[in-house]
């Protein structure tokens, strides 16, 4: 099992975020993730980092793996995605993780607060399966940011794994039962529940957390590095 942490961006300053990924790597962590947001959720006046040059940045800085958790389809034209996820997979050596989705109701705030015209849902799932058929040609990973069934035809298709945010057991059990590679992601309280732990520990690859309160002086580290202790003991 890896464990992977998500990286704070609401902040101005990235250099505060490429130190969070750096004590990540210090603290055993596998790799480092960040959202693809315009503002921190719910703090529409607060300032958000994009997550393509900062991770650039954590790629060079460290050996971890990097993610997006997820890169938007839709909203980011589908060459730009692309084209983001070629330069971050080369510049990490073969280190990038693309993880992808076509954003959800909670995203969208952000998107209408900035008046971007997105296309509609349909479009944007098509355009992630040429992503990820472009991508998984290319031997690039690929997570899917979703557990819908269309995310779940893609994923079967491909061999491509879904990501999914603080599942419950029977849907784990159930993506398992049709042999869906399984991701998950979310918040270190999550992790106190040994049942939710041994269904992860059968059937996913990755747990990213998240305990970073979006900005980077919020970043509850003990909390991480027990979460962290916690997965891999119980893995073991």
């Amino acid at each position: 099992m890896l464990v992977g942490l998500v990286l704070p961006h609401a902040t101005d300053n990235p250099l505060l975020t490429v130190q969070a990924a750096l004590r990540a790597e210090a603290e055993g962590f596998d790799g480092v993730f960040m959202y693809d947001h315009l503002h921190p959720i719910n703090q529409p006046e607060e300032p958000s980092l994009s997550p393509i040059p900062v991770l650039a940045a954590a790629a060079t800085e460290t050996s971890l793996r990097i993610g997006t958790l997820v890169l938007r389809v839709g909203p980011r034209p589908i060459d730009e995605v692309l084209a983001s996820v070629r330069s971050l997979q080369s510049v990490s050596d073969g280190r990038f993780i693309a993880g992808l989705g076509v954003s959800d109701a909670l995203g969208a705030m952000d998107l209408a607060r900035y008046q971007v015209k997105v296309p509609p849902v349909e479009e944007r799932r098509d355009q992630l399966a040429t992503c990820v058929d472009t991508l998984c040609a290319e031997n690039i990973e690929c997570w899917i940011g979703s557990s819908h069934s269309w995310a779940q035809d893609i994923a079967v298709r491909t061999g491509c794994s879904l990501n999914l945010w603080r599942p419950k057991e029977s849907l784990l059990a159930k993506l398992a039962a049709l042999k869906i590679k399984l991701t998950w992601a979310g918040l270190a309280k999550d992790l106190t529940d040994d049942a939710v732990l041994d269904a992860l520990n059968a059937r996913a690859s990755w747990m990213v957390v998240d305990g970073s309160q979006q900005s980077p002086d919020g970043v509850d580290w003990p909390a991480m590095i027990a979460a962290r202790q916690t997965v891999q003991k119980h893995a073991s």
